[in-house]
């Protein structure tokens, strides 16, 4: 019995994860490019210059908060942490 889950099981995943989820991951992809007239591209420099800008810049952290520094450091920590 728990074979044939199995085999039913292995069939159903390869046809959803072959072809046509590549091609609905891409087309979506596409189409939210074209939608959103490539954000991505127009204002990377932009995220770069605030990302980068903001944790060079020397700030002391008000009670409560973070900078912008330790913000990053925190958000890469649980990254690698999760990836681990």
């Amino acid at each position: 019995m728990l074979s044939t889950i199995e085999s039913i099981n292995s069939v159903i995943n390869n046809f959803i994860w072959g072809l046509p989820a590549m091609i609905c991951i891409i087309g979506v992809g596409i189409v939210l490019s074209i939608r959103t007239r490539f954000i991505q591209i127009r204002k990377f420099p932009y995220a770069m210059k605030e990302t980068l800008g903001r944790v060079f810049k020397k700030q002391d952290a008000s009670d409560g908060s973070m900078t912008p520094f330790q913000a990053v450091c925190t958000a890469l920590a649980s990254t690698v942490g999760t990836g681990n």
